[in-house]
């Protein structure tokens, strides 16, 4: 394969086609593929990468996973509109669904983008595919070579949408620490997953069966995140375990934050640890990015109000050290909610120098219009990224959220939407 496309996608979760799904849906998507296109993902999904694989619910509710079905644009989804996963999460509309629910109705929806992509005959999806090197031509292009069962080969094109995604953070540091400390036990005594792990249904069962080995065993989650409390709640909700009191300890370093519709609305909850920069100026609503809500929010809430006596708080003001060995007897299972490290695909210039990324030393990839950033500062032409572990801003593109947010930000909907027609107008434009 020594194939030119116009844009090249690598990678096809859902933020990875999150452009191709805003296009369908307005219509805009078969005139633009009579420019080919190739879109590469290395497992054998395509739209819903591991939404479907998590225990848990969605930490938004289920209209904002319908937005990209709604009005004229239903018409351009037959198989995502008549789905039984549609179904479900318009009968509950204001509430989180399953995310495995969610999975099944972002799988329709990539079926829908597939089935006018094929249509087209000059675009490809090729899945169990790998990106392994991207090369910047001398006259602006690029290269990128593609491993898959196939063999090795390479496709060129005018643009890029990177949409790699992240793996887990596993923080190899601190399980030195935690393994020396943890109640004299031998190594192989201790049971340590990434959250990541515990909500899909294989890690739940590894959890589960540690924990139910001996009587009184503890749970240690470090971390103070969505995904922290999201792990709390789940191993809460097994009928299998009977935590008592003080049986899963949450430790973290900076004090979680919840989302409220306003300031007002959190005041009268008793929560008051905001500023001015913590409010969205255009919706008025508190943590409205980067704030907990719904299950892992309720949990959390219901701790510090003293209504939870199975979950203990702490918080680490020097690392994991402040963890006395009474934190830690009877633990038997630690959750690294910990977050994730980009996935990237190595990048080198026609002298095959490397070109170091933004990202790489600040988690800052793209600027306000999805760009790929270099660390010298300067814009990448024709290079986007889209996506968990991107560094993107809604607020730098003009879409709202707190000021104070820095850390990763995740919207499916933002990606089908509004950061998905950004990046489309862009495309089109080029």
């Amino acid at each position: 394969m020594d194939e030119t496309k116009q844009v090249v996608f690598i990678g096809a979760g859902s933020a990875g086609i999150g452009p191709l799904v805003y296009a369908k849906g307005a219509g805009r998507l078969p005139g633009y593929l009579k420019r080919p296109i190739a879109i590469i993902e290395k497992s054998s999904q395509f739209g819903s990468g591991s939404f479907g694989d998590y225990l848990i619910n969605t930490n938004s509710k289920s209209e904002l996973f319908l937005e990209c079905l709604q009005g004229s644009r239903a018409e351009h989804f037959p198989r995502a509109i008549g789905s039984a996963a549609f179904r479900i999460l318009s009968g509950q509309r204001h509430l989180p669904g399953a995310m495995r629910t969610v999975g099944e109705l972002l799988e329709e929806i990539g079926k829908d983008v597939a089935d006018t992509i094929y249509r087209s005959g000059t675009s490809s999806i090729m899945t169990r595919t790998a990106a392994t090197k991207i090369t910047t031509n001398i006259d602006g292009t690029f290269s990128v070579d593609i491993a898959s069962e196939n063999g090795a080969s390479r496709i060129h094109a005018h643009n890029l949408v990177l949409a790699t995604g992240g793996s887990a953070l596993r923080m190899p540091h601190a399980l030195k620490r935690l393994v020396s400390i943890c109640s004299r036990r031998a190594r192989s005594d201790l049971l340590m997953l990434h959250s990541g792990d515990l909500l899909g249904a294989h890690g739940y069962k590894m959890a589960i069966e540690e924990l139910k080995k001996r009587r009184g065993c503890r749970a240690l989650i470090i971390g103070g995140g969505d995904s922290a409390f999201s792990a709390a709640w789940l191993l809460l909700q097994s009928t299998e375990l009977e935590f008592g009191e003080r049986g899963l300890t949450v430790a973290y370093r900076s004090t979680p934050k919840v989302c409220f519709d306003s300031a007002e609305r959190a005041l009268e909850c008793g929560y008051s640890e905001f500023a001015k920069d913590d409010i969205c100026p255009q919706t008025g609503i508190v943590f409205r990015i980067g704030g907990l809500r719904h299950d892992a929010k309720e949990l959390y809430l219901n701790i510090t109000a003293g209504r939870e006596p199975r979950v203990c708080l702490k918080q680490l003001d020097d690392g994991l050290a402040a963890l006395a060995a009474e934190d830690l007897s009877d633990v038997g299972v630690v959750i690294f909610a910990t977050g994730y490290l980009p996935t990237e695909v190595p990048i080198f210039d026609d002298s095959a120098r490397p070109i170091p990324l933004l990202g790489t030393f600040t988690g800052k990839y793209v600027d306000g219009r999805g760009r790929v950033i270099r660390a010298n500062g300067e814009v990448f032409k024709h290079m986007y990224a889209i996506g968990l572990c991107s560094g993107y801003l809604p607020m730098e593109g003009g879409f709202g959220g707190e000021s104070s947010f820095d850390g990763l930000a995740n919207s499916v909907a933002l990606c089908q939407t509004s950061v998905g027609k950004m990046i489309f107008d862009q495309l089109e434009q080029e």
